[in-house]
C-alpha cells in the first residue's frame, strides 16, 4: 500500500501522454493534478484527438504498443498509425 506523499516514477522507456480538453487541463491545474502527473512523467497534449496525431507522439519504435482507455482508438489506431494498441 502506498501513502498519498509516496513518489512514484515511470519507467524511462515508457511514454505517458493524456489528451485532454484545453478546459479540463486548466480546471486541473490549480487542483494540483497535472503539477503530480507531470512530475510522475506524464505530458499532456490539449485540445487533440488521438486520431490526429503522428510521430512523434507516436512511438517511433515499430515494435511499440500503444495502450489506450479508448474504445475508438483501440479500434482505429493499428490502421492509423501501425502499432499495436491494446485497450486497457
Amino acid at each position: 500500500s502506498s501513502s498519498p506523499q509516496q513518489q512514484f516514477t515511470k519507467h524511462p522507456n515508457v511514454n505517458v501522454i493524456a489528451t485532454l480538453s484545453r478546459h479540463i487541463h486548466t480546471r486541473a491545474t490549480p487542483l494540483g493534478y497535472i503539477s503530480t502527473l507531470t512530475k510522475f512523467g506524464m505530458s499532456f497534449i490539449n485540445d487533440t484527438c488521438w486520431c490526429m496525431l503522428t510521430e512523434p507522439v507516436v512511438p517511433t519504435d515499430a515494435n511499440a504498443t500503444i495502450i489506450t482507455n479508448s474504445g475508438k482508438y483501440a479500434h482505429y489506431a493499428p490502421g492509423l498509425v501501425n502499432r499495436r494498441v491494446r485497450f486497457a
